[in-house]
């Protein structure tokens, strides 16, 4: 599973990932933090991930957080699992939700039970 999932980080360039079961607060981190700064965006939001699992319901979804040029897309692709993608944007911000969207969708099919 994490295999696909660093396939799309490395095609999509982004350089850090979370996985977060909301239910055991287990995380696969993915790719390199340290290629993120400013980190403030993910020190901001990995002390409570439930309370940002929470907040996301009944938001469409993906949510696109950010400060400055650091970017973060979250992904609900199934219940009580979260990802979230930290990376640099790189388009305007049509661009950036139509791509988000579409790895979003790929993030759904790959993390699906079954």
């Amino acid at each position: 599973m994490t295999e696909k999932i660093e396939e799309l980080m490395t095609r999509e360039e982004i350089p850090y990932g979370v996985i977060v079961n909301i239910r055991t607060d287990e995380r696969i981190y993915l790719g390199d933090r340290e290629k993120i700064k400013p980190d403030s965006l993910i020190k901001m939001c990995e002390d409570d991930m439930v309370s940002l699992y929470q907040s996301m319901e009944g938001q469409i979804l993906p949510q696109y957080w950010g400060q400055g040029n650091v970017k973060m897309l979250i992904s609900i692709p199934q219940e009580d699992m979260m990802v979230l993608f930290f990376y640099y944007k790189r388009n305007d911000t049509h661009e950036e939700h139509h791509k988000g969207k579409m790895i979003d969708e790929e993030v759904k099919n790959l993390l699906q039970i079954g």
